[in-house]
């Protein structure tokens, strides 16, 4: 699961961040990265299943 969990991210990152990039939307590559963090750190507490505050 936690295999799935790192290819789900490294395929959303490889899909979205170019034209973000290549459109040079830096405000919006910095929210991107924001959420995609925190909900990927929600993610990965439940697959260790670790309870977040």
């Amino acid at each position: 699961m936690k295999i799935l969990l790192v290819l789900s991210l490294l395929i959303i990152i490889m899909l979205e961040t170019p034209r973000l990039v290549r459109e040079k939307m830096w405000r919006e590559l910095a929210a991107f990265s924001v959420i995609l963090v925190v909900a990927y750190a929600l993610a990965f507490l439940k697959v260790l299943g670790i309870k977040p505050l």
